[in-house]
């Protein structure tokens, strides 16, 4: 997930759309929109094994069920 942030931000500083050289149009624009999505996507995963993480670390000996 951190490796999407950084590179939106590396792509967006070095073609100009971070400083505003350049309009937020274009491929560039949606290069940058596009990796940080996948950021915003790896963060929503992180978070949700976090929570099945939690769910399993809290449990109360209940016995995993058998997979048949």
């Amino acid at each position: 997930a951190f490796a999407g942030l950084s590179c939106s931000q590396v792509i967006a500083v070095l073609t100009g759309l971070a400083s505003g050289e350049r309009k937020a149009e274009g491929f560039l624009f949606g290069l940058v929109i596009a990796i940080y999505a996948l950021y915003v996507a790896g963060v929503i995963v992180i978070f949700i094994f976090g929570v099945k993480l939690s769910v399993n670390l809290f449990r109360i000996n209940k016995p995993e069920p058998e997979n048949l």
